[in-house]
């Protein structure tokens, strides 16, 4: 396990810096939906092409880096339920301890997770990498801000404050479960695709120790903490924190690579077992299998603490309590939802729960480029068509208007793909 903590994380690290440079010097219109709207708005049609040869040796680098894993871990058994039976110990003595509020053995516990499950620390970092500029950052630097604000016009007493304790969690706890059982039936895009009773039970059981453990630790921790009303209410009135957060996201154009790029490296041997396969572990999704961003519970540890330490020794609003965060939030439970109908692309991320190897981003394009999209020829999506075709060593795009009557369902026969602005589900 040393090994592999310690030389294992050194490889994936070493390809993750290497190859997150070469993806950058990919066109723009690769990275996002918004950097060719308004050419599309003007001419209705815009084609491109792109040589293939990154893609190529991407896949390529992507197989011989799982090769390299499998001989390093020549004597390893590729299983996950033991791995995940330990984790899952040691997480609730994690909660355990922070319910009786010792934060320095609640550290010292989840650490562990690191020895049984070592890739987890790449997982976990690289998360926190790509997840800190659109989620957490503007919420650290808002609040404070508006502390401060509130400080200087508003007399104490008028301060209405909820402090976090256990009746708080209990609510919190019940709400988040309301919103998952009513997005099982129903959804703002659409009605929920019928699951089985012992299905769902699964993920009600599953889904709350794999994604709901994070919050135990964090508000246990947290008792005593106040958040005040005025600061919590004026930022959601005004969207403060999402409004910097979109600028902060648009200060990073790479975002969609960063993702896409991190999520596959997620998805190799022994890396996927380690961490991402809990989130992966039932078949197809559910809203219970849903997170504040989407992940199995050992690829949260560089998050939580991110969350709790300033929060703990400041007295500060953790993020995922800002409306913001919570939104999101909301957002990721529709999103691990397979929708009735599909015909408008509804069933993306679940596509991806079901294929497992498809569709690791929310930008189609970048997909198709890198052929790991559903549908890698065409795709139909918000009045445009998008096609490619090879030739060559070039893969050449066109997206062009079609009529939405026309709509036809793509080669997986049952659904058609929709693909999002980079920032659907963060803003």
């Amino acid at each position: 396990m040393l090994k592999s903590f310690f030389y294992g994380n050194y490889l994936i690290f070493r390809f993750y810096l290497q190859y997150f440079s070469k993806l950058l010097t990919l066109d723009a219109n690769l990275w996002g939906y918004d950097k060719i709207e308004e050419t599309l708005k003007t001419n209705g049609k815009m084609k491109f092409s792109f040589s293939i040869s990154l893609a190529r040796d991407y896949n390529l680098a992507i197989k011989k880096m799982g090769e390299e894993l499998r001989q390093l871990e020549d004597n390893r058994p590729e299983t996950f339920a033991l791995g995940m039976i330990f984790f899952f110990i040691i997480r609730c003595l994690c909660v355990v301890f922070a319910y009786y509020n010792s934060l320095q053995w609640t550290i010292i516990m989840s650490v562990i997770q690191f020895m049984i499950l070592p890739y987890s620390f790449f997982v976990s970092l690289a998360k926190l990498i790509e997840l800190f500029p659109p989620l957490f950052m503007s919420s650290m630097l808002v609040f404070p801000c508006l502390e401060y604000l509130k400080s200087l016009i508003m007399a104490d007493f008028l301060d209405y404050t909820l402090t976090i304790n256990n009746n708080f969690i209990m609510i919190f706890f019940a709400i988040d479960q309301i919103l998952c059982l009513i997005c099982t039936f129903a959804t703002p895009r659409g009605k929920s695709a019928p699951m089985t009773f012992q299905r769902v039970m699964k993920s009600v059981f599953f889904g709350f120790i794999n994604t709901k453990s994070y919050f135990f630790i964090l508000l246990f921790l947290l008792r005593g903490v106040k958040i005040s009303l005025f600061v919590w209410v004026l930022d959601a009135a005004l969207n403060i924190s999402g409004r910097i957060s979109l600028i902060m996201n648009g200060s990073i154009p790479c975002w969609e690579i960063l993702f896409y790029h991190q999520h596959r490296i997620a998805h190799l041997p022994y890396v996927f077992q380690d961490a991402h396969k809990f989130h992966h572990y039932l078949s197809d999704t559910s809203p219970f299998d849903a997170h504040i961003y989407g992940s199995g519970a050992p690829e949260e540890w560089h998050c939580l603490m991110l969350e709790l330490l300033p929060s703990f020794f400041l007295g500060t609003i953790p993020p995922s309590l800002t409306f913001h965060v919570l939104k999101i939030s909301w957002s990721n439970k529709v999103a691990h939802t397979r929708k009735l109908d599909g015909n408008n692309g509804e069933n993306q991320h679940a596509d991806h729960h079901l294929f497992h190897v498809k569709n690791y981003c929310w930008y189609p394009p970048l997909e198709m480029y890198m052929q790991t999209c559903t549908n890698n020829n065409t795709f139909r999506a918000y009045g445009y068509e998008i096609s490619k075709k090879i030739e060559e060593n070039m893969a050449n795009f066109t997206f062009a208007k079609y009529n939405d009557q026309d709509n036809k369902d793509n080669a997986l026969g049952e659904k058609k793909i929709v693909f999002f602005n980079k920032m659907e589900f963060i803003k």
